[in-house]
Protein backbone atom coordinates (compact mmCIF):
# COMPACT_ATOMS: atom_id res chain seq x y z
CA UNK A 1 0.00 0.00 0.00
CA UNK A 2 2.64 2.30 0.66
CA UNK A 3 3.90 2.14 -2.63
CA UNK A 4 0.72 3.12 -4.01
CA UNK A 5 0.47 6.03 -1.78
CA UNK A 6 4.00 7.48 -2.70
CA UNK A 7 2.67 8.00 -6.46
CA UNK A 8 0.44 10.67 -4.86
CA UNK A 9 1.85 13.82 -3.56
CA UNK A 10 -0.90 14.72 -1.56
CA UNK A 11 0.57 11.72 0.88
CA UNK A 12 4.01 13.01 1.53
CA UNK A 13 2.77 14.37 4.45
CA UNK A 14 1.38 11.49 6.02
CA UNK A 15 4.04 9.63 8.37
CA UNK A 16 5.86 6.47 7.24
CA UNK A 17 4.00 4.46 10.45
CA UNK A 18 0.82 5.96 9.28
CA UNK A 19 1.16 5.07 5.80
CA UNK A 20 2.25 0.98 6.71
CA UNK A 21 -1.26 0.89 8.57
CA UNK A 22 -3.62 1.97 5.86
CA UNK A 23 -5.84 -0.78 4.52
CA UNK A 24 -8.01 1.67 2.71
CA UNK A 25 -8.35 5.21 0.69
CA UNK A 26 -9.54 7.20 -1.93
CA UNK A 27 -7.46 10.38 -3.23
CA UNK A 28 -10.22 12.99 -5.15
CA UNK A 29 -10.23 15.70 -6.75
CA UNK A 30 -12.74 18.12 -5.16
CA UNK A 31 -14.76 21.34 -7.46
CA UNK A 32 -11.55 23.55 -7.48
CA UNK A 33 -9.35 20.69 -9.05
CA UNK A 34 -8.07 20.53 -5.45
CA UNK A 35 -6.66 17.43 -4.24
CA UNK A 36 -7.91 15.23 -1.18
CA UNK A 37 -7.42 12.36 0.22
CA UNK A 38 -10.09 10.26 2.86
CA UNK A 39 -8.21 6.44 4.37
CA UNK A 40 -8.97 3.96 7.08
CA UNK A 41 -5.98 2.29 9.04
CA UNK A 42 -6.09 -0.87 10.48
CA UNK A 43 -7.89 0.22 13.65
CA UNK A 44 -10.95 1.04 11.37
CA UNK A 45 -9.77 5.05 12.17
CA UNK A 46 -10.67 6.99 8.89
CA UNK A 47 -8.60 9.87 8.61
CA UNK A 48 -8.96 13.68 6.52
CA UNK A 49 -6.41 15.38 4.65
CA UNK A 50 -6.23 17.85 1.88
CA UNK A 51 -7.89 21.05 0.50
CA UNK A 52 -11.20 20.47 2.50
CA UNK A 53 -13.14 23.27 -0.05
CA UNK A 54 -16.69 23.16 1.23
CA UNK A 55 -16.02 20.56 3.75
CA UNK A 56 -15.62 18.00 1.60
CA UNK A 57 -13.64 15.78 3.99
CA UNK A 58 -16.44 15.51 6.96
CA UNK A 59 -14.43 17.16 9.73
CA UNK A 60 -16.52 20.09 10.74
CA UNK A 61 -15.15 22.94 9.44
CA UNK A 62 -14.34 24.12 5.56
CA UNK A 63 -10.24 24.60 6.02
CA UNK A 64 -7.62 23.07 4.55
CA UNK A 65 -5.56 20.30 6.41
CA UNK A 66 -2.13 19.94 5.66
CA UNK A 67 -1.86 16.90 8.02
CA UNK A 68 -4.15 13.83 8.48
CA UNK A 69 -7.01 14.97 10.95
CA UNK A 70 -9.54 11.77 12.30
CA UNK A 71 -13.05 11.91 11.66
CA UNK A 72 -14.89 10.63 15.21
CA UNK A 73 -18.26 10.03 13.32
CA UNK A 74 -16.58 7.21 11.16
CA UNK A 75 -14.38 5.56 14.03
CA UNK A 76 -15.37 1.91 13.93
CA UNK A 77 -17.61 1.90 11.26
CA UNK A 78 -16.01 -0.64 9.50
CA UNK A 79 -16.24 1.54 6.34
CA UNK A 80 -15.01 -0.19 2.96
CA UNK A 81 -15.86 2.17 -0.32
CA UNK A 82 -15.99 5.83 -0.90
CA UNK A 83 -17.47 7.45 -3.42
CA UNK A 84 -17.15 11.13 -4.30
CA UNK A 85 -18.95 13.85 -6.35
CA UNK A 86 -17.20 17.17 -6.47
CA UNK A 87 -17.41 18.16 -2.97
CA UNK A 88 -19.40 15.42 -1.45
CA UNK A 89 -18.24 12.36 -0.05
CA UNK A 90 -20.71 8.78 0.49
CA UNK A 91 -19.09 6.46 2.86
CA UNK A 92 -20.65 2.77 2.94
CA UNK A 93 -19.30 0.34 5.79
CA UNK A 94 -19.83 -3.59 6.06
CA UNK A 95 -23.17 -3.45 6.78
CA UNK A 96 -24.09 -1.48 3.71
CA UNK A 97 -25.01 1.15 5.88
CA UNK A 98 -24.49 4.47 3.55
CA UNK A 99 -22.91 8.23 5.17
CA UNK A 100 -22.89 11.40 3.44
CA UNK A 101 -21.68 15.23 3.79
CA UNK A 102 -20.21 17.93 1.98
CA UNK A 103 -21.78 20.58 0.04
CA UNK A 104 -24.86 20.07 -0.69
CA UNK A 105 -26.40 22.32 -3.68
CA UNK A 106 -25.19 21.70 -7.12
CA UNK A 107 -24.65 18.30 -8.74
CA UNK A 108 -24.25 16.19 -5.79
CA UNK A 109 -27.04 13.26 -6.52
CA UNK A 110 -26.11 9.41 -6.86
CA UNK A 111 -28.79 7.23 -7.87
CA UNK A 112 -28.23 4.58 -5.16
CA UNK A 113 -30.06 1.52 -6.93
CA UNK A 114 -28.42 -2.14 -6.68
CA UNK A 115 -25.82 -2.24 -7.49
CA UNK A 116 -24.70 0.85 -5.49
CA UNK A 117 -24.53 3.63 -7.67
CA UNK A 118 -23.64 4.07 -11.97
CA UNK A 119 -20.74 5.94 -11.09
CA UNK A 120 -16.76 5.92 -9.72
CA UNK A 121 -14.97 8.33 -8.25
CA UNK A 122 -17.35 11.07 -9.67
CA UNK A 123 -17.59 9.46 -12.91
CA UNK A 124 -20.49 9.02 -14.43
CA UNK A 125 -20.67 4.97 -16.03
CA UNK A 126 -24.28 5.03 -17.28
CA UNK A 127 -27.44 7.70 -17.74
CA UNK A 128 -28.04 10.70 -16.06
CA UNK A 129 -28.33 10.69 -12.70
CA UNK A 130 -25.47 12.66 -11.12
CA UNK A 131 -26.33 16.32 -11.94
CA UNK A 132 -28.15 19.31 -10.02
CA UNK A 133 -31.25 18.17 -8.26
CA UNK A 134 -32.34 21.92 -6.77
CA UNK A 135 -31.90 20.45 -2.73
CA UNK A 136 -31.18 17.67 -0.49
CA UNK A 137 -28.45 16.29 -2.74
CA UNK A 138 -26.85 14.21 0.04
CA UNK A 139 -30.00 12.63 0.97
CA UNK A 140 -31.44 14.12 3.81
CA UNK A 141 -33.83 15.87 4.57
CA UNK A 142 -32.18 19.35 5.12
CA UNK A 143 -30.59 21.82 2.77
CA UNK A 144 -27.48 23.61 3.28
CA UNK A 145 -23.77 22.31 3.51
CA UNK A 146 -23.54 18.86 5.77
CA UNK A 147 -19.88 19.15 7.89
CA UNK A 148 -20.01 16.10 9.35
CA UNK A 149 -20.88 12.66 8.61
CA UNK A 150 -24.62 11.64 8.08
CA UNK A 151 -26.23 8.27 7.97
CA UNK A 152 -29.00 8.11 5.39
CA UNK A 153 -31.45 6.11 6.64
CA UNK A 154 -32.97 5.05 3.59
CA UNK A 155 -30.15 3.52 2.17
CA UNK A 156 -29.26 1.15 5.30
CA UNK A 157 -29.87 -1.86 2.83
CA UNK A 158 -27.27 -1.07 0.10
CA UNK A 159 -26.25 -4.28 -1.46
CA UNK A 160 -23.31 -5.42 -2.81
CA UNK A 161 -22.41 -8.02 -5.71
CA UNK A 162 -22.75 -10.97 -3.19
CA UNK A 163 -26.32 -9.98 -2.41
CA UNK A 164 -27.99 -8.28 -5.26
CA UNK A 165 -26.82 -11.44 -7.57
CA UNK A 166 -26.77 -15.11 -7.44
CA UNK A 167 -23.89 -16.30 -8.28
CA UNK A 168 -24.46 -19.61 -11.17
CA UNK A 169 -21.05 -20.23 -12.07
CA UNK A 170 -17.80 -18.67 -13.33
CA UNK A 171 -16.71 -18.62 -17.34
CA UNK A 172 -13.40 -18.92 -18.53
CA UNK A 173 -10.81 -18.25 -15.71
CA UNK A 174 -13.11 -16.35 -13.45
CA UNK A 175 -12.77 -12.98 -14.88
CA UNK A 176 -16.14 -13.58 -15.87
CA UNK A 177 -18.98 -15.22 -13.96
CA UNK A 178 -22.94 -15.91 -14.61
CA UNK A 179 -25.47 -14.85 -12.39
CA UNK A 180 -29.21 -14.33 -11.34
CA UNK A 181 -31.19 -11.05 -10.99
CA UNK A 182 -34.20 -10.18 -11.25
CA UNK A 183 -35.32 -13.44 -13.34
CA UNK A 184 -32.77 -12.95 -15.68
CA UNK A 185 -29.38 -14.30 -16.33
CA UNK A 186 -26.61 -12.13 -17.08
CA UNK A 187 -22.78 -12.21 -17.39
CA UNK A 188 -20.18 -10.16 -15.31
CA UNK A 189 -17.17 -9.01 -15.80
CA UNK A 190 -14.69 -8.64 -12.96
CA UNK A 191 -11.87 -6.18 -13.16
CA UNK A 192 -9.52 -5.36 -10.46
CA UNK A 193 -8.43 -1.95 -9.68
CA UNK A 194 -4.90 -2.58 -9.22
CA UNK A 195 -3.59 1.34 -9.26
CA UNK A 196 -5.62 4.72 -8.52
CA UNK A 197 -3.96 6.83 -11.08
CA UNK A 198 -5.55 8.94 -13.53
CA UNK A 199 -3.88 7.37 -16.38
CA UNK A 200 -5.01 3.70 -15.23
CA UNK A 201 -8.19 4.55 -14.21
CA UNK A 202 -8.82 5.96 -17.94
CA UNK A 203 -7.62 2.67 -18.69
CA UNK A 204 -9.94 0.45 -16.88
CA UNK A 205 -13.24 2.62 -17.29
CA UNK A 206 -12.43 2.20 -21.54
CA UNK A 207 -14.27 -0.63 -22.03
CA UNK A 208 -16.93 0.55 -20.28
CA UNK A 209 -17.08 3.83 -21.85
CA UNK A 210 -16.44 1.79 -25.20
CA UNK A 211 -19.60 -0.52 -24.70
CA UNK A 212 -21.66 1.99 -23.54
CA UNK A 213 -21.35 3.62 -27.69
CA UNK A 214 -21.84 0.88 -29.28
CA UNK A 215 -25.97 -0.44 -27.90
CA UNK A 216 -26.03 -2.56 -30.94
CA UNK A 217 -27.16 -6.01 -32.26
CA UNK A 218 -23.58 -6.76 -33.66
CA UNK A 219 -22.07 -5.91 -29.80
CA UNK A 220 -22.67 -7.80 -26.61
CA UNK A 221 -25.56 -5.77 -24.57
CA UNK A 222 -24.27 -3.42 -21.98
CA UNK A 223 -26.67 -2.97 -18.94
CA UNK A 224 -24.68 -1.52 -15.99
CA UNK A 225 -21.07 -0.88 -14.04
CA UNK A 226 -20.34 -0.34 -10.32
CA UNK A 227 -16.98 -0.28 -8.39
CA UNK A 228 -16.79 -2.68 -5.10
CA UNK A 229 -14.51 -2.90 -2.85
CA UNK A 230 -11.00 -3.05 -5.45
CA UNK A 231 -12.67 -4.34 -8.25
CA UNK A 232 -15.11 -2.44 -11.14
CA UNK A 233 -18.10 -4.50 -12.20
CA UNK A 234 -19.61 -4.70 -15.35
CA UNK A 235 -22.97 -6.10 -15.88
CA UNK A 236 -23.61 -7.43 -19.73
CA UNK A 237 -25.73 -9.88 -22.02
CA UNK A 238 -25.14 -13.53 -21.39
CA UNK A 239 -23.80 -15.82 -23.89
CA UNK A 240 -23.29 -18.94 -23.53
CA UNK A 241 -20.71 -19.78 -25.98
CA UNK A 242 -17.50 -17.61 -27.89
CA UNK A 243 -16.14 -18.46 -31.19
CA UNK A 244 -13.10 -20.58 -29.86
CA UNK A 245 -15.56 -22.99 -28.07
CA UNK A 246 -17.18 -23.76 -31.89
CA UNK A 247 -13.68 -24.04 -33.06
CA UNK A 248 -12.66 -26.70 -31.06
CA UNK A 249 -15.60 -28.73 -31.58
CA UNK A 250 -16.04 -28.46 -34.98
CA UNK A 251 -14.24 -31.41 -36.39
CA UNK A 252 -15.83 -33.51 -34.06
CA UNK A 253 -19.04 -32.63 -34.44
CA UNK A 254 -19.14 -32.75 -38.32
CA UNK A 255 -17.48 -36.30 -38.55
CA UNK A 256 -13.64 -35.27 -39.62
CA UNK A 257 -9.99 -35.14 -38.62
CA UNK A 258 -8.37 -32.23 -39.03
CA UNK A 259 -6.93 -30.75 -42.28
CA UNK A 260 -9.83 -33.01 -44.06
CA UNK A 261 -11.94 -30.98 -46.10
CA UNK A 262 -15.25 -29.45 -44.83
CA UNK A 263 -18.54 -30.92 -46.29
CA UNK A 264 -20.67 -28.08 -47.66
CA UNK A 265 -23.01 -27.98 -44.76
CA UNK A 266 -19.73 -27.27 -42.33
CA UNK A 267 -18.84 -25.01 -44.85
CA UNK A 268 -22.14 -23.35 -45.31
CA UNK A 269 -22.11 -22.78 -41.68
CA UNK A 270 -18.67 -21.26 -41.18
CA UNK A 271 -19.58 -18.74 -43.95
CA UNK A 272 -22.37 -17.51 -42.10
CA UNK A 273 -20.48 -17.46 -38.82
CA UNK A 274 -17.58 -15.35 -40.46
CA UNK A 275 -20.43 -12.99 -42.29
CA UNK A 276 -21.64 -11.90 -39.11
CA UNK A 277 -18.23 -11.50 -37.95
CA UNK A 278 -17.46 -9.00 -40.74
CA UNK A 279 -20.96 -7.17 -40.01
CA UNK A 280 -20.02 -6.87 -36.39
CA UNK A 281 -16.64 -5.59 -37.47
CA UNK A 282 -17.99 -2.93 -39.81
CA UNK A 283 -20.41 -1.53 -37.82
CA UNK A 284 -17.39 -0.41 -35.42
CA UNK A 285 -16.00 1.10 -38.27
CA UNK A 286 -18.57 2.73 -39.99
CA UNK A 287 -19.10 4.61 -36.83
CA UNK A 288 -18.34 8.46 -36.14
CA UNK A 289 -15.59 8.46 -34.98
CA UNK A 290 -14.84 4.85 -35.65
CA UNK A 291 -14.05 2.42 -33.23
CA UNK A 292 -11.05 0.13 -33.85
CA UNK A 293 -11.21 -2.94 -31.42
CA UNK A 294 -7.55 -4.22 -31.33
CA UNK A 295 -8.33 -7.57 -29.68
CA UNK A 296 -10.43 -9.48 -32.19
CA UNK A 297 -9.74 -13.20 -31.37
CA UNK A 298 -12.07 -16.50 -31.25
CA UNK A 299 -12.03 -15.71 -27.53
CA UNK A 300 -14.16 -11.76 -28.02
CA UNK A 301 -16.51 -13.15 -30.82
CA UNK A 302 -19.52 -14.28 -28.73
CA UNK A 303 -22.33 -16.57 -29.84
CA UNK A 304 -25.74 -15.91 -28.67
CA UNK A 305 -28.28 -18.45 -28.36
CA UNK A 306 -31.09 -15.68 -28.72
CA UNK A 307 -30.97 -15.49 -32.13
CA UNK A 308 -33.05 -12.20 -33.65
CA UNK A 309 -33.13 -11.14 -36.90
CA UNK A 310 -31.02 -13.77 -38.27
CA UNK A 311 -28.04 -12.75 -36.01
CA UNK A 312 -26.66 -15.23 -33.16
CA UNK A 313 -22.36 -13.38 -33.32
CA UNK A 314 -21.60 -10.80 -31.19
CA UNK A 315 -18.11 -9.06 -30.53
CA UNK A 316 -16.90 -8.27 -26.71
CA UNK A 317 -14.16 -7.46 -24.72
CA UNK A 318 -13.69 -3.53 -25.74
CA UNK A 319 -10.67 -2.77 -22.91
CA UNK A 320 -8.28 -2.25 -25.67
CA UNK A 321 -10.79 -0.32 -28.35
CA UNK A 322 -9.93 3.01 -28.95
CA UNK A 323 -11.72 6.09 -31.20
CA UNK A 324 -10.13 6.93 -34.79
CA UNK A 325 -10.79 10.42 -36.13
CA UNK A 326 -7.99 11.29 -38.26
CA UNK A 327 -5.70 9.66 -40.63
CA UNK A 328 -2.61 10.94 -38.68
CA UNK A 329 -4.05 9.92 -35.45
CA UNK A 330 -1.49 8.10 -32.83
CA UNK A 331 -2.03 5.22 -30.87
CA UNK A 332 -0.63 3.53 -27.99
CA UNK A 333 1.62 0.40 -29.87
CA UNK A 334 1.70 -3.53 -28.76
CA UNK A 335 -1.94 -3.39 -27.94
CA UNK A 336 -3.32 -6.79 -29.01
CA UNK A 337 -3.06 -10.77 -28.72
CA UNK A 338 0.26 -11.50 -30.30
CA UNK A 339 -1.33 -13.98 -32.56
CA UNK A 340 -3.84 -11.53 -33.83
CA UNK A 341 -1.44 -8.93 -33.94
CA UNK A 342 -0.83 -6.34 -37.11
CA UNK A 343 2.85 -5.87 -37.74
CA UNK A 344 1.34 -1.80 -37.61
CA UNK A 345 0.79 -2.36 -33.74
CA UNK A 346 4.40 -2.17 -33.10
CA UNK A 347 4.38 1.49 -34.33
CA UNK A 348 2.11 4.21 -33.09
CA UNK A 349 0.79 5.07 -36.33
CA UNK A 350 -2.22 2.50 -37.95
CA UNK A 351 -5.92 2.22 -38.57
CA UNK A 352 -9.12 0.10 -38.56
CA UNK A 353 -6.76 -2.15 -41.02
CA UNK A 354 -5.12 -4.03 -38.13
CA UNK A 355 -8.55 -5.29 -37.18
CA UNK A 356 -8.67 -6.58 -41.01
CA UNK A 357 -5.55 -8.67 -40.24
CA UNK A 358 -6.93 -9.80 -36.83
CA UNK A 359 -10.13 -10.96 -39.53
CA UNK A 360 -7.99 -12.86 -41.72
CA UNK A 361 -5.94 -14.91 -38.97
CA UNK A 362 -9.53 -15.34 -37.35
CA UNK A 363 -10.73 -16.78 -40.83
CA UNK A 364 -7.85 -18.68 -41.44
CA UNK A 365 -8.93 -20.90 -38.47
CA UNK A 366 -12.74 -21.26 -39.13
CA UNK A 367 -11.67 -22.85 -42.48
CA UNK A 368 -8.76 -24.53 -41.02
CA UNK A 369 -6.04 -23.13 -43.33
CA UNK A 370 -3.10 -24.62 -42.22
CA UNK A 371 0.26 -22.52 -41.97
CA UNK A 372 3.10 -23.88 -43.26
CA UNK A 373 5.98 -23.59 -40.20
CA UNK A 374 8.47 -24.16 -42.95
CA UNK A 375 8.19 -20.33 -43.89
CA UNK A 376 8.55 -17.34 -41.08
CA UNK A 377 8.03 -14.22 -41.48
CA UNK A 378 10.39 -12.20 -39.33
CA UNK A 379 9.23 -11.95 -35.56
CA UNK A 380 8.58 -8.25 -34.28
CA UNK A 381 9.92 -7.26 -31.01
CA UNK A 382 7.77 -8.86 -28.08
CA UNK A 383 5.74 -11.12 -30.60
CA UNK A 384 5.29 -14.20 -28.83
CA UNK A 385 4.79 -16.65 -31.60
CA UNK A 386 6.12 -16.22 -35.53
CA UNK A 387 3.60 -15.12 -38.28
CA UNK A 388 3.62 -17.90 -41.17
CA UNK A 389 1.99 -16.13 -43.95
CA UNK A 390 2.39 -19.43 -46.50
CA UNK A 391 -0.60 -21.37 -46.61
CA UNK A 392 0.19 -25.00 -47.10
CA UNK A 393 -1.83 -26.53 -50.08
Amino acid sequence: MSDILGKFRICDTIDTNMKNKIKLFHVFNDYNNDKNILFVTNDDTVYGLGANNNGCLGLGHKNAVKTPQTIPQLRGQRIRQFINGSDFVLAMNENNHVFSWGRNEWGHTPWPSPPMDRCTGGAIMNGDNWGDNGYHQTGHDITGDILLPKLIPVLNDIKSIDTVFTELSTIGSGAFGTHRFDDHIYAVKRLEIRDFTDEYMHKILNEVKSLGKVRSEYVVQYYNSWPEGKHLYIQMEFCSQNLRNILEVKPQVFGRQLGEAMDCVEYFISCEILRQILESVHYLHELNPQIIHRDLKPENILITENVRNGRFVKLCDFGLAVEHQTASQSHSICKGTPKYMAPELYQSKYTNKVDIFSLGILSMELFDIILNPSKTAPVPPDRQTPVDWSPKL
